[in-house]
């Protein structure tokens, strides 16, 4: 599905879904993912790279604040934006869905430039609005390096553009 930006944004590579299908590992992991979406019954699901995925290793903060609501942690680590909007634009959501949260982009800091991080995040929930109508929670790039670093601006110019974006997109929010 070739998702279309706002006329502001442009295609980027970071808009141009990559499976990474080759990889049995990452394979395995999305066909589980597919079947959990396809028995839950969630209001939420939760996108992106590891950090997303990772939130299983901390079970105490997964049950306080998604584990009684039913939420799908829908990560794969490693995965780069072009991966996620290849999963996103291939998933079919449960009817109960009605919010996505979507947190990648810190592995395409060292090969994207900040706006065409930007571009392939919104991409990703423009991808999900279109099937569901849903509501879309965008999350910024947390801080990376120690003190002030290239990384650190870039992070700071993504997250201004993902607040600029929603503030003008109702459905979006970060």
């Amino acid at each position: 599905m070739l998702v279309r930006l706002p006329h502001h944004y442009y295609d980027s590579t970071t808009t141009n879904a990559i499976s990474r299908a080759s990889n049995q590992v990452w394979f395995g992991s999305y066909q589980n993912q597919l079947s959990l979406l396809e028995n839950c019954n969630s209001n939420l699901v939760l996108i992106g790279d590891s950090l997303i995925k990772n939130l299983k290793f901390y079970p105490n903060i997964w049950q306080k604040f998604f584990g009684k609501h039913g939420v799908v942690n829908y990560g794969i680590g490693r995965d780069s934006i072009q991966h996620v909007l290849w999963r996103t634009n291939n998933l079919i959501f449960p009817k109960t869905l009605e919010y996505v949260f979507i947190h990648c982009g810190t592995n395409n800091l060292n090969r994207n430039l900040p706006i065409e991080i930007v571009n392939g995040i919104i991409a990703i929930g423009i991808s999900c609005k279109k099937k569901n109508n849903l509501s879309v929670l965008l999350s910024g790039l947390l801080p990376r390096d120690n003190g002030h670093s290239i990384n650190r601006n870039k992070i700071e110019y993504i997250n201004y553009q993902l607040e600029k974006f929603c503030r003008d997109n109702s459905d979006f929010y970060l």
